[in-house]
């Protein structure tokens, strides 16, 4: 039970750290547009 509730907390946190450096490329790329 433990060890699915860490693989449930580490799918979460490479989610949202995908999430982060997509959203961080985007402003990059925005600011390079403008």
């Amino acid at each position: 039970m433990k060890s699915m509730m860490w693989e449930m907390v580490k799918m979460k946190a490479l989610m949202f750290e995908t999430a982060a450096l997509a959203s961080e490329a985007k402003a990059k790329t925005y600011r390079v547009c403008q």
